[in-house]
């Protein structure tokens, strides 16, 4: 009996001491204690950090919220954070202390200071100074934030002071003055976003660094003006160096300030990746100044260097330069929308370059004083701005590469002296060109160069025999310069495969996009049978195909009868009764509306692997039995695809849409499309004929795509509504920029997208500064269907920031078009608002339908009909019209 007790007490001894050998440290620690330093337990941090060693780890039992300065004086801890967070927020007082940093990290007797994280959780500080590294001292923390202390003293989120001093912020960065700071030769690193009252990210002196992974910005907010008139996103002086992975923009728009998206000083030099934004009448979106001016020996150092990724945009300047061996460069475009805004200004012997276009108000360039600017791209100034301008003090030189626009065409060019310019048309170059391959314009002294435009190269017809197929959507097609065809058409015929094109009738040679014409060419579509006897697939796959019959012209043009519906196992195809009415044919000509299944395989991998196997169909018109485009914004045709989602598709019944598929292989979302489990069908509206397929897109995990629309912003929905279907994207990866200028561009671009209007492929009628860009082909689109006829000169400006009158009426003229016009029934009109004179006669009609239809509200009892809307308006607007 006492062998079995023995034993017994024997098993659970041991037993007991595996289990406490496997439980956590953190199950030992005395009651009450909040943080250890190897075996020893401490219930207050101030006597932690009164005990730990060089080389010891202070670890966190529990969160700690800590209302004293953290500082480390020569030794190096490590805080393990053990899934916790550590708080320390620094008394807000600076009397007979000095500033008050949160974590202040320093050297002792020569030896550097170093503070180091390991574990989940957060080590957040705030102070005069969030966090601080001197003497050549590291420091690590997840959030810093500085405040202006009670004597106004610092107020800086992250300092790094002195050669290899380093401070790491693992997320935001953020002071009441400034941001992340760098000091003689310090080095500050910030993972996410850097936001300062006047500077996002100041470097100052030799090897000083600052490196920002996400956007570097100065809000303005209730800033002393006795401190500082210059708010700045990014700035860099006397040999400080900035990185910014992201956007760099100063916000403020309040009188008396001067903002700068970025400015360079003495030797200081800014990289910017994303854009560089400005707001206010003073703002420039990058600068690079103060280098040694000729008139000035006591200025010796070099001027600053800045280069930014995307766009510079301010009001007043776009990207300026100004003194000797300052330099600005700008890979997008520089855009200056103020009433004396300038895109691209350079003085005093520094230099601009543009990779994209530069667009201005009262001039597109401006060189000075032996400035220069070059514009890889074309140049714009509205009003009654020229396109470029030198003056006579000094020299100024000005290169562009391509077209010059302005409203009044006599003030083409400027030359002389800025007060009093000599102004100069397009035929008024000198007789003889200074710079080969461009035409010259000069008064002597100073040049503008405008290079002449190449010699269009020579392209081919490439014309398309169906050989009894039916084409969609082209018959023929035009070369490029290179004599090669962007993209061939996927034709179809019932219970055949098709082959490819080939050269002849029969036999011949496939021709590919790669294939290189020298002539123009006829080519034969080759077809293969796919032995179906039941009336199968146009497009070869053995699929099912739906026709009317028995139908005239007359029968779908005068809209006297019935909608007709057509079906089969393809789909039901809904035809108005007026969907011919724009076509000029003889009203007794037979119509045949076909829908048709279509072979994957006629589709590119990519396009397959996307539509994964679901179903897609293949609408074609025939007047006469000839294959016929069809096109009526006016009278929608409604398609129906029989589907049977998945068990996850079912989870998410909205991802399910449908895509149309153009001749390139490019899918677009149908705006409206969506799945009806009555009739387990995908139903979409489309004005147009082509291919169209149903589409999934799976749940977005976590929805929120964008770090900046946070999901109590008011326009948060509709910001990620217009993403989802396609409407509009990001200002990179990460961002929408809900606050950023809208432009004209921009916004036709997502008008034509919420509305699947189309754009052209390869415009041969386009405004003049369409380029070639992501806008190009919608600019074309609504030259051709009415939607905008330009400022004038044939010109649209796509850069321009766009007016709420502006906006309003290229929207009316749309909807107009599509015969979508809401109805005017809420009892108000322009007569309401304050401020209706100052709308213009040529957007009255619009704006008063869309007040009268609720469409546009005012705010305070006013339309502000000439002020800017930004993208997080522009976004609601359309979420509200598309969705209804």
């Amino acid at each position: 009996m006492k062998q079995t007790l023995k034993k017994r007490l024997g098993s659970l001894i041991v037993s007991l001491c595996m289990v406490l050998t496997m439980m956590p440290a953190v199950a030992f620690a005395e009651e009450g204690s909040i943080c250890s330093i190897g075996d020893q337990n401490f219930t207050s941090l101030s006597t932690a950090l009164d005990t730990v060693k060089d080389g010891e780890t202070i670890k966190l039992l529990q969160p700690i919220d800590y209302d004293k300065s953290i500082q480390i004086q020569g030794i190096h801890v490590t805080f393990d954070l053990n899934g916790f967070n550590l708080n320390v927020t620094a008394p807000n007082s600076d009397q007979g202390q000095g500033i008050i940093p949160g974590l202040y990290v320093t050297g002792k007797q020569g030896k550097p200071g170093q503070v180091e994280l390991t574990g989940n959780g957060a080590f957040n500080v705030s102070g005069g100074t969030g966090v601080q590294a001197d003497d050549g001292s590291t420091a690590t923390v997840n959030n810093a934030k500085g405040i202006i202390s009670s004597m106004g003293n610092q107020g800086i989120g992250a300092l790094a002071a002195g050669d290899g001093s380093v401070v790491t912020v693992l997320n935001r960065a953020e002071g009441e003055r400034i941001g992340a700071r760098s000091d003689r030769g310090g080095t500050v690193t910030v993972y996410g976003d850097a936001i300062g009252g006047y500077c996002g990210a100041y470097a100052t002196g030799e090897r000083s660094l600052i490196k920002i992974k996400g956007d570097a910005m100065a809000t303005g907010d209730d800033i002393d003006t006795s401190y500082s008139y210059i708010v700045m996103g990014v700035y860099a002086e006397d040999g400080g160096e900035v990185s910014v992975q992201g956007n760099a923009e100063a916000s403020t728009v309040k009188e008396g300030i001067s903002p700068y998206g970025v400015l360079a000083n003495f030797n200081g030099t800014v990289t910017v990746k994303g854009n560089a934004t400005a707001a206010g009448k003073s703002g420039s979106g990058a600068c690079a100044q103060n280098g040694m001016a000729a008139d000035d020996p006591n200025i010796s150092k070099p001027g600053g260097s800045v280069t930014v990724g995307k766009d510079a945009i301010g009001e007043k300047r776009g990207a300026t330069a100004a003194n000797s061996g300052s330099s600005l460069l700008v890979k997008g475009d520089a855009v200056a929308t103020g009433t004396d805004g300038i895109g691209a200004r350079a003085n005093s012997q520094s230099k601009v370059t543009v990779e994209g276009n530069a667009t201005g108000v009262q001039y597109g360039v401006l060189a000075l004083n032996n400035g220069e600017v070059v514009i890889n791209g074309n140049v714009e100034a509205a009003e009654t701005g020229a396109g470029a301008v030198t003056d006579d003090d000094g020299s100024g030189t000005v290169t562009i590469d391509g077209r010059i626009t302005v409203t009044d065409p006599s003030k083409y060019i400027a030359v002389g002296a800025s007060a009093a310019p000599e102004y100069k048309a397009i035929t008024d170059m000198s007789a003889s060109t200074t710079k080969p391959d461009y035409d010259t314009y000069s008064s002597g002294s100073n040049y503008v160069w405008v290079k002449i435009p190449a010699i269009p190269a020579v392209t081919y017809l490439i014309t398309f025999n169906i050989n009894d197929g039916s084409a969609s959507p082209d018959t023929s097609m035009q070369t490029n310069g290179d004599g090669k065809l962007s993209a061939l058409p996927n034709p179809n015929r019932n219970n055949y495969y098709f082959d490819g094109w080939f050269t002849e009738r029969s036999n011949g040679i496939k021709v590919t996009e790669s294939t290189v014409f020298d002539a123009d060419t006829t080519l034969y579509a080759h077809w293969t049978p796919t032995n179906n006897n039941n009336g199968g697939n146009s497009g070869g796959g053995g699929g099912s195909s739906a026709v009317t019959a028995g139908l005239t012209v007359k029968d779908l043009a005068d809209g006297k009868k019935s909608d007709v519906a057509i079906k089969s196992t393809a789909g039901t195809v809904t035809l108005p009764s007026d969907m011919l009415s724009n076509l000029n044919v003889a009203k007794t000509a037979k119509a045949e509306v076909k829908m048709t299944t279509v072979n994957p395989s006629n589709l590119t991998k990519e396009v397959q692997t996307i539509l994964a196997g679901r179903p897609i169909v293949s609408l074609s018109l025939l007047i006469d039995g000839k294959v016929t485009e069809w096109n009526n914004s006016k009278a929608p045709v409604t398609v129906s695809i029989p589907y049977v989602p998945t068990a996850e598709e079912l989870q998410n019944p909205s991802g399910i849409t449908a895509y149309y598929i153009d001749s390139k292989g490019n899918l677009t979302e149908m705006a409206g499309a969506k799945y009806d489990p009555a009739t387990k069908s995908v139903v979409f509206k489309t004005i147009h004929f082509s291919y169209y397929a149903v589409g999934y897109k799976a749940a977005a995990a976590p929805k929120v795509r964008f770090s900046d629309v946070l999901t109590n912003a008011w326009y948060y929905e509709a910001v990620n509504f217009c993403a989802e279907k396609g409407i509009t994207s990001g200002t990179s990866d990460t961002t929408f920029s809900p606050n950023a200028e809208l432009t004209r561009g921009q916004f036709l671009t997502m008008l034509m997208k919420a509305y699947s209007i189309e754009p052209v492929s390869n415009p041969t009628d386009n405004f003049a500064d369409a380029g070639n860009t992501y806008y190009t082909g919608y600019l074309a689109a609504a030259k051709a269907k009415g939607i905008s006829n330009g400022i004038g000169n044939n010109s649209f400006a796509p850069n321009q920031a766009i007016t709420r009158q502006e906006m309003f009426t290229l929207l009316y003229n749309a909807l107009k078009g599509l015969d979508k016009l809401p109805a005017a029934d809420n009892g108000k009109s322009l007569a309401d608002f304050n401020d209706n004179r100052k709308v213009a006669s040529w957007a009255t009609d619009a704006m008063d339908l869309l007040v009268k239809s609720g469409t546009v509200s005012g705010s305070g009892g006013k339309l502000d009909p000439t002020g800017g809307t930004t993208r997080a308006q522009m976004a609601q607007v359309l979420h509200n019209l598309v969705k209804k």
